[in-house]
């Protein structure tokens, strides 16, 4: 803990060595300030709900100096900013952590630099930029360039339209805008282009992609989704004869969705009086049984219960018991006499103070007793609530597995250990921007990565060349070619036999990728001779959510179904798997295969169960790391059915026992076999390459194919959808569940079109407005002397935009904080609800949080459709 804060002769301000936030003064005025990057207040933060003292920072004063890190534990320099500076925010907050420190320096030259842990990792430059008296607004172009990467462009029309996004590899996205600034043709660097129509409330009802394919939205009074329908190509558009799929949604008056279904499957919903969903019917294609689940709840709206019956045949049934916190400390999984045999799981789970695991104990039978303890999960954390250990015990109690977790003062996970000699790894290393460089192992094989400016490989293990082309697609890994459909999903891999740089005669190996128009892949063809036939099949079958509900494997290539797997969902997971393992029309049928158990959290699982006779032996518990990754899978007597080790982007590299024990590995996704990719819900992502082989469906990272920032360690994404922003100790965190995955069970669906969250911005608004004591820290400074900083500073209106930007940076804290799985589509939803038209950009470009549009008459009829998005690289937050 820090003991004293005092300048030294210099003006500079030392604190304690484990580098705790606290305030500080300059010896020059008087008076100052710490400020904490995004990440350290966002990602770290922990609420302290204990008295302050002199350990927290609990005031933010502004000096008219800023501070920066100097990367030696604590030392402070203060500097003078430009003279044009002003407050307009200072929010209090009570932080605690061990992570470095941020300072932001802007210069003389319109320069804004943003600093790290010690290193440069940000700077903005606004260039040829422009000013319209009319309407406050400045254009041009501003460029964002973290830590030594080439800079990223955004280019602006005078009224605020981005125009053009060049990445920092030169890839340029262009955008055109119809008069009410709308998006209405996107281009990329390929020259493909998509294109939007609207209705006249505003609504999209027409969307062509690159590939041609035309998708149409209909809407009711209420402009609530209806109909989605495809067609092949404009030509034929609009002709019911050629519609390909439809995809139907209907509502009660009450705005709650009654059904949702397409040509793969069917759902029903029943709400009680509360709005709670007590019902849901599924029927699948191809499934003969019809599968529903029944919900019970606390009278405080906690799901207690969940009940599955297959074709009218009672099956699982899963409890939930809660503490007067709403944490859930026991589920229990059972059957009901008359149904399906179900092997008895006990779960029981506590917490420590910060309501993190303290520790997770898996039972075979539901008496809770010490003879049928399987295993008993032990965590510990540093006092930031990082997770630094991990600790599997059987019921003697000796060791099952064990883990640990080292971190430097950015944050990153430096070393790792566990009781596998060949998983420890001495030291991980990491460039300028965080993206992972090395992984030096003890005993195993070291890896080690190389990037091009916008985080493409170029080098692996210093032998195997990366060739990256246009739109940061991968077009050779030193083994395999890749190229790539309009759309910019993976469509053929093949070895180039002839080094021509094109599939043609000759070349071999080669695997075919189709997809439909949602870009999920839905076939994969292999052929190991370019014109040959086909040696295997794979297709996929999703329902309107997204989910995978069937996998069909000809293994062969003669056309007929060999395997046949489907997939029954409740909720966010897979329940139920059903298979036919002799093919379609054979002697067998589908029958139930597996069940699963899951927790609370984001891709949680705690058991897995061969249906059979509900007997012990038929359960297997799996060991899970930091990660979520299944690292064992664990038998009721504590001993260990199968092990995996993986490198750092998922690969495994150490199997004891079989692939085909469980689909969930690598954090905990489901490995399809025949492909070597894991499905990620959105995407399907390759961990021989180390990316996704499609696209980023929300544009989260500047390379829509990079998975995870190329932070694999610490970082995950359970959706497919989340910005490089999410660290895992997230997703063990069961105070920041959100709503859809929260205590109560409820599953909100897509009608909002959210990624993961789904219940409504006015829950969550409304969360965060019950909530506005909590304090958090943002300050923000508009800096720079230009005309429209003159005129903001002058306005009569400027009191009430500092207040919208308090505003709108407590609810961007509190969202961070609450629920800081939600991602950067869903966030920029909850912000604009509030009224008012807004600007959304990255979440990380965290110096320009959009904030609501403020109306202010100019005289000609326009308004400034947002302040902060008229005010680009005039400001910051710190």
């Amino acid at each position: 803990m820090i003991e004293s804060l005092s300048p030294d002769t210099n003006g500079q301000t030392e604190i304690g060595e484990i580098n705790y936030g606290v305030a500080a003064t300059d010896a020059a005025t008087g008076t100052g300030y710490i400020m904490y990057s995004a990440e350290d207040v966002f990602a770290r933060f922990n609420p302290d709900p204990y008295a302050h003292n002199s350990d927290h920072l609990i005031t933010v004063v502004y000096s008219g100096g800023q501070w920066l890190y100097d990367n030696n534990y604590g030392t402070y320099t203060p500097f003078t900013p430009v003279a044009t500076d002003v407050l307009i925010a200072a929010l209090d907050f009570d932080a605690d952590t061990i992570d470095s420190l941020e300072g932001v320096d802007e210069t003389e030259n319109g320069i804004t630099k943003g600093y790290f842990a010690g290193d440069l990792s940000f700077m903005a430059d606004w260039l040829a930029g422009g000013y319209d008296d009319g309407d406050f607004t400045v254009y041009g172009t501003y460029f964002i360039r973290y830590a030594d990467a080439a800079a990223t462009a955004y280019a602006y029309d005078p009224t605020g339209n981005l125009l053009a996004l060049t990445d920092p590899a030169g890839n340029v996205t262009s955008y055109v805008h119809d008069n009410l600034g709308r998006v209405v043709e996107e281009t990329n660097e390929l020259d493909n282009t998509r294109y939007f129509v609207y209705n006249a409330a505003g609504q999209l009802v027409r969307r062509i992609d690159r590939e041609d394919r035309v998708v149409v939205y209909q809407y009711d009074p209420l402009g609530r989704n209806t109909a989605e329908i495809w067609y092949a190509d404009a030509t034929d558009a609009d002709a019911d004869q050629n519609r390909l799929e439809t995809i139907l949604y209907s509502y009660d008056p009450a705005g709650r969705m009654l059904t949702a279904q397409d040509d793969a499957a069917s759902y029903e919903y029943v709400y009680d009086s509360l709005g709670r969903v007590v019902e849901e019917t599924q029927t699948l294609a191809g499934l003969t049984p019809v599968i529903v689940f029944s919900y019970q709840y606390s009278a405080v709206g906690l799901r207690t219960q969940t009940d599955a019956t297959i074709g009218g045949l009672a099956d699982a049934v899963t409890d939930y018991l809660h503490d007067p916190l709403g944490r859930v400390t026991k589920i229990e999984q059972y059957g009901v006499q008359g149904g399906n045999a179900v092997a008895e799981k006990r779960i029981d789970l506590t917490y420590d103070a910060r309501s993190q695991y303290a520790a997770i104990s898996y039972y075979s039978d539901l008496d809770g007793l010490s003879a049928d303890l399987v295993m008993t999960a032990t965590y510990a954390y540093d006092p930031s609530g990082r997770l630094t250990e991990l600790v599997y015990t059987d019921a003697t109690p000796d060791e099952i597995r064990e883990f640990e977790w080292i971190y430097d003062a950015a944050g990153r996970i430096v070393a790792h250990d566990s009781d596998i000699a060949s998983e420890d790894v001495s030291d991980y290393g990491y460039d300028a921007t965080n993206q992972l460089t090395e992984a030096d192992y003890d005993t195993g094989s070291d890896e080690s990565y190389d990037y091009d400016s916008n985080g493409n490989r170029v080098l692996v293990d210093g032998t195997d060349s990366y060739t990256t082309g246009e739109n940061n697609q991968t077009t050779s890994d030193g083994t395999y070619s890749y190229i790539y459909d309009d759309e910019g999903n993976l469509q053929y891999r093949y070895v180039d036999d002839d080094s021509s740089e094109t599939l043609n005669t000759g070349d071999t190996d080669i695997t075919e990728y189709a997809w439909d128009h949602r870009n999920r892949l839905t076939e994969v063809v292999h052929k190991d001779i370019f014109g040959g036939s086909t040696d295997w099949r794979a297709e996929y079958i999703y329902d309107c959510f997204n989910h995978r509900i069937a996998s069909l494997y000809d293994i062969d290539g003669d056309s007929d179904v060999d395997i046949e797997e489907r997939y029954v969902w409740q909720g966010k997971n897979v329940a139920l798997d059903f298979v036919d393992t002799d093919g379609v029309g054979e002697t067998e049928s589908l029958e139930l295969a597996r069940r699963y158990l899951w927790g609370q959290m984001v891709d949680q699982l705690l058991a897995q169960e061969t249906a059979d006779d509900g007997g012990v032996e038929d359960v297997l518990y799996p060991v899970r790391d930091n990660l979520g990754s299944t690292r064992s899978l664990v038998e009721y007597d504590g001993d260990i059915a199968a092990t995996y080790s993986y490198d750092s982007f998922g690969n495994v590299t150490v199997l004891v026992g079989s692939l085909t024990d469980t689909r969930y590995l690598y954090t905990c996704q489901e490995y399809d076999l025949t492909t070597g990719f894991y499905y990620y819900d959105a995407r399907w992502y390759d961990p021989a390459v180390g990316k996704f082989v499609s696209e980023d469906p929300i544009a989260a990272d500047l390379n829509m194919y990079r998975y995870v920032g190329n932070n694999p360690v610490l970082f995950v994404d359970p959706s497919g959808l989340i910005s490089p922003n999410h660290p895992n100790t997230h997703w063990d965190n069961p105070t920041d569940v959100k709503p859809d995955k929260a205590a109560d069970g409820i599953e909100r669906h897509d009608n909002e079109d959210w990624s993961n969250y789904k219940g409504s911005a006015k829950e969550l608004f409304t969360l965060w407005w019950e909530e506005r004591n909590l304090k958090l820290s943002r300050t923000v400074i508009i800096t720079g002397d230009t005309p429209f900083t003159q005129e903001l500073r002058k306005s009569p209106w400027f009191d009430d935009v500092r207040q919208k930007i308090r505003e709108r940076l407590e609810l961007y804290c509190f969202c961070r904080l609450k629920c800081p799985k939600i991602t950067e589509n869903e966030l920029e939803y909850l912000l604009s609800s509030k009224g008012g038209a807004t600007r959304s950009y990255g979440i990380l470009d965290i110096w320009r949080i959009p904030i609501d549009g403020y109306n202010v008459d100019t005289g000609n009829g326009n308004v400034a459709d947002s302040f902060l998005g008229s005010f680009d690289g005039d400001y910051k937050i710190s």
